[in-house]
């Protein structure tokens, strides 16, 4: 099992992609520890162009993107390792795709902090 996890991540795609992905829910995460003080007011979690902001809570709630960018990845880590044994092509699109995912969630994150700035 772990010689086969290490054949797995001697791939060149799947290494830099875990690498990337791993950057960007790190970079998710200091932007919220950044951009978001702890306070008793409810804060704005979502916001649409045609109803301005449409979902308030809690400080904490915000940190609910990184952790679901960090489950994403994980399922699609593990997904892409069973699914490298018989197709590597759609292996190498569960992992890129987790990059995709992550970058999307970061841009998320961004907006949100300006959002609440």
């Amino acid at each position: 099992m772990l010689r086969e996890l290490r054949f797995f991540f001697k791939d060149v795609i799947v290494r830099y992609a875990v690498i990337v992905a791993g950057v960007l829910v790190l970079a998710q995460a200091v932007v919220l520890l950044v951009s978001i003080v702890p306070k008793d007011e409810p804060i704005a979690l979502h916001y649409t162009s045609y109803l301005g902001v449409d979902y308030l809570g809690a400080w904490y709630l915000a940190y609910g993107l990184p952790m679901g960018s960090l489950v994403v990845s994980a399922l699609n880590l593990a997904l892409a390792y069973v699914l490298a044994k018989r197709d590597k092509l759609l292996s190498h699109f569960l992992v890129i795709g987790t990059v995709l995912v992550s970058a999307l969630l970061l841009v998320q994150v961004a907006l949100l902090a300006r959002l609440n700035a």
